[in-house]
């Protein structure tokens, strides 16, 4: 089963395009949350007369759990990377099927109670035991 993650898609001068990240637990800076940092900037208008730029890259962008077998289906769907099968979909199918029933998908199936975890609001994600 997947306990953390950090998936980078790179163009072919290893420039960093979209990061995703999963890094539970205190042992890792950051959100424990999974999410996606996009290697870019945008100049946004915050009003009719303001401007400014927004560094996306700095931004942990919420996701949710990201399988590989999905990042590698993303990258031949969206990002044109030519399958080395020819059974590529089936196998990702299977690949994600057992993914997800690892990872126990639903993201999390029961979540614990309010009292179980010391906390006064509900987790937003599955807690996970990095031993």
């Amino acid at each position: 089963m997947t306990r953390l993650y950090a998936y980078r898609l790179l163009d072919r001068r290893e420039r960093e395009l979209l990061v995703y990240h999963w890094q539970p637990g205190p042992r890792y800076a950051g959100p424990d949350h999974p999410h996606l940092h996009v290697s870019a900037s945008l100049r946004v208008a915050t009003s009719a007369v303001d401007e400014r730029e927004i560094d996306l890259e700095k931004l942990h962008l919420q996701t949710g759990h990201v399988g590989l077998a999905a990042l590698v289906r993303s990258l031949i769907t969206e990002f044109g990377v030519e399958p080395i099968r020819p059974d590529w979909s089936r196998e990702l199918d299977g690949a994600e099927a057992a993914e997800l029933a690892a990872f126990g998908r639903s993201d999390c199936p029961e979540p614990p109670s309010p009292q179980s975890t010391g906390s006064t609001t509900e987790p937003s994600v599955c807690p996970v035991s990095l031993a």
